[in-house]
């Protein structure tokens, strides 16, 4: 700070010190340096504040310096001294006033371009009180006049100039608005200069200032109508006649405004305006056309109110004629269309309740009625534009709601027909505001919102199914004429006001929010536009399915309706909005539009090439398997609260009873999975639908345990949910019996179906296959595509994960087998309780039977080897002998010890080394052993010995025993080289020739 001061201390004394070498130069270099390091340093302005009173005087005199560079240099000091709120707040009122007139002067008097644009920059920059402005009013609107005449013929002049005009508005609106016949002729007659850049800037700068001139003052509109008369209405034809139509007629609508309500006082010059806008009409150009229709609008802002007083005949000499019109509708472009219908609402505007008057509707309303109404016009109606919506809106209620006894014919499809085509026309006008990037946001947004809470009031408010059809076609059309990534966008989001969403709370009981979120939408949060759309509409439609007649065609809308929302961009979140909807409604009721909504998603799918289904699959699995799981949630919801339910069961458990009996929800469930499954095997990255489906599958059975408990009571709906799911998790055994390896060559991988099959199995094997007799069938089949499964598999993670889950479960039911069972059944089960065991050879790479391994199959291998039925025992038999009975040193688990001691007394099994009961018997009698004493190892006995083992696998034990025969190594009791010990025992296991050869060495 210190440093600071230094500096400014410095600058006083060069700024007192007479101007020498430069010293003023040199002083507010540095001063305008020191301003600009001190903008964002409270002390430092405070300290420049407190200075001001030196430095003011300074550079007050030195601003009308011949020197430009010092009156330059004076002239941006003093515009930051005028500018920051600080400064401001301690510059006295008189000297402010003395200030900003001393600018003023220098301005309006000097010769110099850069001063004069720098003066008029300082009085646009300025923050000084209406005080000081308007006692110095008159010079400054002298100066600003001055800039705006542009002397020095320089563009940043008239600039800076349009910029003070409008500060000055800000600051004095009223005095500026009493005097505009002096400021504001030269800002006008910019609009018909040569140079573009200085109509765009008179444009803006009118824009601005719209709301202080017009409607203009008397004064003002004399000015106008003087310059018309001498010039501008000529500069106008000149314009016109040199091709600058658009130009002249964006002037004249300008022009007009500026005359107002005074126009018609003078018929000449109002008569020679309307002659200069007559060719404009018919002009072939649609941009010419446009212009005269927003030009026209300011004629209809300027002097209608004064028509209003007994002159409606008048009307028609200002109003474009029904041929005009009609070719503006029906034949351009439709920009040109919206601003004819643009056009028109202003004036229905202004004429408020004038309307009604004969003449008037004859002029206004005939000949846009019949050209809205006429059969040939293009399917594409005029575009509105969207300050009006609220207007069009109520026309689109007006139509919906006549009466049927006022339908002509008794039938209203021109009338609905119409509304449709009325609200195409809004949508298509917001979505050109979307491709103009120059529209504002909040325009946007006001559109979108006037739509949306026109459909929610007209589906809320009338309680008729026909209605709700015109809601459904409303919806639809909306999702086809905006954009899907404007739908979905994060950026355009409305209040979720829908009164049925305060009413709708999510069964959580149903929902799995820990591993597969779905999204809740509550009443009052801030949604997209799609969101809000969709589910609007299937709100709608859950109450126009209660009580239609004609399910058929219902379904066929929703079915189109979802393939236009899942065929576009951001179809996964439209999808996930669907499914939140669906789990919002576990309702019999809603089983059918599922089924709708999977038939459009499944022609999605279908339709889509190879690389596109992957990519749609994978971007949504959790939302898809939510969404396949619904049926089953939605019926099992009801099997515990049948009495509370009851009605609801009364009248849709005959249509799901006959969709499950025609196999019409399970049909189209198979057809879906199918098309997903398609997509889902084609992804090798990451895990699979087919895995979360199983395994959500499997926490709906864990969950809904209870409900699946068949009794008297609900029976029924309990016999169609095991249906329902047995169709779903045998598509998914059909799946891997069909599908043997993934794309990339990968295993499939059967974790996820095995737990939940045996669960499923669990059920079905319990109480309710006696309970229920039809469900034998699906029992059966379930057991069918499981062993098949069983023989299908060989890799060794799904062979140990399937003898893991199902030996323990198989042997159970092999223990019980009940007399309910059917005969199929038991058949089936009896194969899959061999294939369970047999699926272990087939392993790749090779399983070792150990003991570990023994332990996981000893239950069902002590229910299969002592089986009654020889069709079980005896495969089971001679699967031991061919896996276990081969090996040594096993632990074998005791239960399993007396069958075991059984069959191997009786010679059926073999355990390692030992053979049956009665052949060890016989073997131990004539036990011998024999020593022989070797010096040197023969090679004919050992080529003898390689002949007589070949194509017989030793043991461990015997390798030891024939190593140490031949003098390679220490046999088992510690004997070295050379000596020769073994016993028939040590070769018993199945090579009857190990005695002979160790004979013969």
């Amino acid at each position: 700070m210190s440093e600071f001061s230094a500096e400014l201390e410095e600058i006083l004394a060069l700024t007192a010190s007479p101007n020498v070498d430069g010293n003023r130069t040199l002083a507010y270099s540095k001063l305008l340096c020191l301003q600009g390091r001190s903008s964002d340093n409270p002390s430092s302005i405070r300290a420049l504040g407190e200075s001001c009173g030196s430095i003011l005087p300074h550079l007050v005199s030195d601003i009308p310096a011949d020197d430009e560079e010092i009156a330059a240099l004076a002239l941006k000091c003093l515009g930051f001294m005028i500018y920051h709120p600080m400064i401001v707040a301690v510059i006295p009122g008189n000297v402010a006033g003395e200030v900003l007139a001393s600018i003023a002067e220098v301005a309006r008097t000097t010769k110099m371009k850069l001063v004069c644009n720098l003066g008029m920059w300082c009085i646009s920059m300025q923050q000084l009180d209406e005080e000081a402005i308007r006692g110095h009013f008159q010079l400054l609107v002298m100066a600003v006049v001055h800039a705006i005449d542009n002397p020095f013929g320089s563009l940043s002049t008239t600039f800076e100039a349009f910029q003070a005009v409008i500060k000055l508005v800000e600051q004095t609106d009223q005095m500026m608005r009493e005097s505009s016949d002096l400021w504001l002729p030269p800002t006008y007659r910019r609009l018909l200069s040569d140079d573009k850049r200085a109509r765009d800037m008179a444009v803006r700068c009118l824009l601005k200032i719209k709301p202080t001139v017009i409607p203009p003052t008397l004064m003002l509109f004399k000015a106008v109508r003087i310059d018309l008369k001498d010039s501008l209405l000529l500069k106008m034809k000149e314009m016109i006649k040199d091709g600058y139509k658009v130009q002249a007629v964006q002037a004249w609508g300008w022009l007009i405004r500026l005359l107002g309500n005074y126009a018609t006082k003078d018929r000449h010059v109002f008569n020679d305006m309307l002659k200069v806008l007559e060719s404009a009409f018919l002009d072939s150009d649609p941009q010419v056309q446009i212009a005269s229709q927003v030009a026209w609008q300011g004629l209809v802002e300027a002097v209608i109110p004064p028509l209003l007083t007994g002159k409606e005949k008048d009307m028609g000499k200002q109003t474009p004629d029904r041929e005009k019109f009609t070719l503006d509708v029906g034949e351009s472009r439709i920009n040109v269309r919206s601003a004819c219908f643009d056009t028109w609402s202003i004036l229905l505007h202004k004429l408020h309740t004038l309307v009604n008057h004969q003449a008037i509707r004859t002029v206004v309303l005939k000949p846009v009625f019949e050209v809205v109404y006429l059969e040939a016009i293009p399917n594409e109606i005029a575009a509105f534009c969207h300050s009006q919506f609220d207007f069009y809106l109520e026309v689109i209620e007006m139509l919906i709601g006549v009466p049927q006894a006022a339908v002509i014919g008794g039938r209203r499809d021109i009338e609905c027909a119409a509304a449709i085509r009325i609200l195409r026309s809004l949508l298509q006008v917001i979505q050109m505001d979307l491709k103009t990037y120059s529209d504002k946001y909040d325009d946007i947004m006001a559109s979108v919102k006037s739509i949306l809470s026109f459909v929610k009031h007209i589906s809320e408010d009338r309680d008729s199914n026909e209605t709700r059809q015109m809601v459904l076609h409303f919806i639809r059309a909306i999702s086809q004429e905006l954009e899907p990534s404007f739908l979905v966008s994060p950026l355009y989001k409305v209040t979720l006001d829908i009164k049925y969403m305060d009413q709708l709370n999510l069964v959580e009981d149903a929902r799995h929010a820990e591993k597969l979120p779905i999204h809740c939408f509550s009443f009052g949060d801030m949604v997209c536009p799609m969101a809000y759309m969709v589910i609007l509409y299937f709100n709608v439609l859950f109450q126009l399915n209660q009580s239609i007649s004609d399910a058929k065609s219902l379904e066929e809308d929703v079915s189109k309706f979802v393939r236009i929302i899942l065929s576009s961009d951001g179809w996964s979140e439209n999808l996930a909005i669907v499914t939140t909807f669906f789990y919002g409604h576990l309702d019999l009721a809603c089983v059918n539009l599922w089924k709708a909504v999977a038939l459009g998603l499944r022609d999605i799918l279908d339709g889509q090439n190879s690389s596109s289904s992957v990519q749609l699959v994978s971007a949504c699995q959790s939302t898809i398997v939510h969404f396949l799981t619904y049926p089953v949630q939605a019926v099992a919801f009801h099997t515990n609260n049948v009495e509370s339910h009851r009605d609801a069961l009364k009248e849709f458990l005959p249509s799901i009873r006959k969709d499950l009996n025609q196999n019409n929800i399970g049909g189209v469930w198979v057809s879906l999975f199918a098309a997903i499954s398609k997509a889902d095997i084609e992804d090798s990255f990451g895990n699979s639908c087919r895995d979360i489906l199983c395994l959500t599958l499997n926490d709906f059975l864990q969950r809904n345990a209870v409900r699946l408990v068949v009794a008297e009571s609900n029976s029924n709906l309990v016999t169609h949910l095991l249906s329902l799911f047995g169709i779903m998790l045998t598509s998914v055994l059909e799946l891997i019996l069909t599908n043997e390896v993934y794309a990339n060559g990968r295993p499939i991988w059967t974790g996820g179906v095995l737990p939940v099959t045996l669960r499923f199995m669990e059920l079905l094997m319990a109480d309710a296959a006696a309970v229920c007799p039809n469900l034998q069938d699906l029992n059966s089949r379930v057991l069918d595509s499981l062993g098949r499964v069983a023989q299908r598999i060989n890799s060794k993670q799904d062979v140990l994960l399937f003898i893991e889950i199902f030996s323990d479960p198989l042997a159970l039911w092999l223990s019980q087998t009940k007399s309910s069972w059917s005969d199929c059944i038991l058949q089936k089960l009896e194969q899959l309780s061999f294939k369970a065991l047999r699926c272990s050879t087939r392993s790749q790479p090779k399983i070792e039977f150990n003991s570990s391994l023994l332990k996981v199959q000893a239950r069902l291998l002590e229910q299969t080897l002592r089986h009654s039925k020889q069709s079980i025992s005896d495969p089971a038999v001679g699967l031991w002998n061919s896996t276990y009975g081969v090996q040594t040193n096993l632990d074998y688990p005791k239960t399993l010890l007396p069958i075991l001691d059984s069959l191997w007394r009786s010679d059926r099994i073999y355990l390692g080394n030992v053979r049956g009961m009665h052949q060890t018997m016989t073997m131990t009698r004539n036990r011998t052993s024999k020593r022989v004493e070797l010096a040197a190892p023969d090679h004919s006995s050992k080529q003898m010995a390689r002949k007589k083992q070949k194509g017989t696998e030793l043991t461990e034990h015997q390798k030891e025993v024939r190593a140490a025969q031949l003098g390679r190594s220490m046999d088992c009791e510690g004997r070295g080289p050379g000596v020769r010990t073994y016993t028939i025992l040590d070769f018993s296991q199945g090579n009857e020739d190990s005695q002979e050869a160790g004979t013969s060495e």
